[in-house]
């Protein structure tokens, strides 16, 4: 099995801001550790990017095209985009997960993320969207549109509330969420 990683923003775009922290970082943080995981479950696990700096550095276009195109041509079985959410609103907060508009794989790989999500944090807010019966929010995102692979893409907190970006900082929450997530993708993996 192959499931490729895709830590969302990279050099010269940070992401979201936090006080302390770019998304960028924690992004690519919390996809290492869960490259590691998967590795032990014995899931290939490539990433899209392993350093600082995105695919195409000067064209956030093409960077976005290129990374679900990297799932494609490796025949991914997955396509996992790692994000951190950002508000200007400092007190908004919570886990949110994210497939295209309609009913498909992607939605089942959503489902067992955040179903393993949340039995890893019980007490994180977990924004929702139920109208089409299940847990995960619906947008037409390109590296979500353009795989063709299940694929989604998680926001692990929001990095601009400064609880959540102390403990998305944290190194045992980022191997945690780490856990949980590969929980949830060997879970679907399991189910195909």
């Amino acid at each position: 099995m192959k499931v490729v990683i895709d830590p969302g923003h990279g050099a010269p775009d940070p992401g979201a801001r936090g006080r302390i922290s770019n998304e960028a970082d924690i992004n690519l943080d919390v996809a290492l550790e869960l490259a590691k995981v998967l590795g032990g479950f014995g899931i290939v696990a490539p990433l899209t990017r392993t350093g600082q700096w995105r695919i195409y550095r000067d064209n956030r276009n093409l960077d976005l095209s290129a990374r679900p195109a990297m799932a494609n041509r490796l025949n991914a079985d997955a396509f996992i985009s790692i994000h951190c959410n950002g508000a200007a609103a400092p007190h908004a907060n919570g886990f949110e997960i994210y497939t295209t508009p309609g009913q498909n794989n992607s939605d089942k790989l959503a489902t067992a993320i955040f179903e393993a999500w949340g039995r890893a944090f019980l007490t994180q807010r977990k924004r929702t969207d139920f109208q089409d019966g299940d847990p995960d929010k619906e947008a037409n995102l390109k590296v979500l549109r353009e795989a063709r692979c299940p694929a989604c893409l998680i926001e692990l907190g929001f990095i601009t509330n400064p609880t959540e970006e102390r403990f998305l900082l944290d190194k045992k929450n980022q191997h945690a969420m780490a856990i949980a997530i590969a929980e949830g993708i060997k879970t679907f993996l399991r189910g195909c």
